[in-house]
């Protein structure tokens, strides 16, 4: 049977997001709003905030957040495509890189 080489670490934990690193990005982005409407709600009538500024926070933080998302989907992928892997190697023999299992 033919040998299947190593995916290079792939599904390591170094590419996996953990359910607490979005829960901890979640708060962050709800925080900041919160924020930034109290700072609406509070400003100096005579001197507001720059309006360019704001919105420029506004979208900077939601691009953050697409991020978020974005990684969160790639990580199922990753989890599908290595389910996909393990199913297509059942029933064959796979040896390790220094030949100590197999």
């Amino acid at each position: 049977m033919p040998a299947v080489s190593s995916m290079g670490g792939l599904a390591g934990p170094s590419f996996r997001s953990t359910a607490s690193d979005a829960a901890k990005a979640k708060l962050d982005y709800d925080a900041f709003l919160q924020l930034f409407v109290s700072s609406m709600k509070n400003q100096d009538p005579t001197k507001p905030n720059d309006p360019a500024q704001s919105l420029s926070q506004l979208a900077s933080f939601s691009n953050v957040e697409q991020s978020i998302k974005l990684n969160e989907k790639l990580d199922s992928l990753l989890g599908a495509s290595s389910a996909g892997v393990a199913a297509s190697l059942v029933g064959r023999t796979v040896g390790s890189l220094d030949n100590s299992v197999s």
